[in-house]
């Protein structure tokens, strides 16, 4: 159990009902509770450039996937957590702790002692989605370029499904719309954490975003040249 761990960690530093672990207090508690959740809560792209054999990807930054996944996981499971060096995963520690989460362990010293230290880490070639390229070649249009950047659990980006449908038949703009679960690296890469997020191009340049729901009106002034 983690808690005999805890207890038996000369290295320990606990704050209130969490603690930091030692990279091999955490390796530890790994092989001794297989049912805690590994999280990494570091960007996509570090993810897939390496992490901890097992750990699921959660970027913190994206606070409102990352608490819609919080919500649905069970409060008294341990939840095993890191970053690159810390600053994120006690971000995290400390937001899951609010939420009623009594067993959280953080990384000492993140990956980066992680991997000093020799512990197995592990890529992945899975699927990251749209890369920049491909979404600097939907802003060269000539037309005025309208991206309505949401996911599926978002009820504001649901709301604003009707208007985003009239505009894009009016045929008159290129409308496109990106999932960013679907398409984490973009999302990352363009610093797109809260949703819904909508950006205007004209001639390849980013001349208008906002965040949150919008008039159909305040689009159109927008997009018109």
């Amino acid at each position: 159990m983690i808690s005999l761990v805890l207890t038996s960690c000369a290295e320990k530093k606990e704050f209130q009902n969490a603690a930091f672990l030692s990279t091999s207090a955490f390796a530890d508690s790994i092989k001794k509770s297989p049912d805690a959740l590994l999280i990494d809560v570091r960007t996509r792209k570090e993810y897939l450039s390496g992490h901890i054999p097992g750990a699921e990807n959660i970027n913190w930054a994206n606070m409102g996937l990352f608490e819609y996944r919080a919500d649905r996981w069970d409060p008294e499971k341990p939840i095993l957590l890191y970053c690159s060096v810390g600053g994120r995963s006690t971000g995290a520690r400390r937001g899951l702790i609010k939420k009623g989460f009594k067993r959280v362990y953080e990384l000492d010293g993140g990956f980066i002692s992680w991997r000093a230290a020799g512990y197995p880490k592990t890529t992945t070639s899975e699927h990251d989605g749209m890369s920049r390229d491909s979404f600097d070649s939907l802003t060269r249009s000539k037309k005025p370029v309208l991206i309505d950047f949401y996911t599926l659990n978002c009820s504001p980006c649901r709301q604003m499904e009707p208007i985003i449908h009239e505009i894009a038949d009016m045929n008159s703009f290129d409308v496109v719309t990106i999932n960013i679960d679907e398409h984490p690296l973009i999302a990352d890469t363009l610093h797109i954490h809260t949703v819904p997020t909508f950006h205007i191009y004209k001639n390849n340049r980013l001349t208008w975003s906002h965040i949150g729901r919008v008039s159909k009106e305040k689009l159109l002034e927008e997009l018109r040249p």
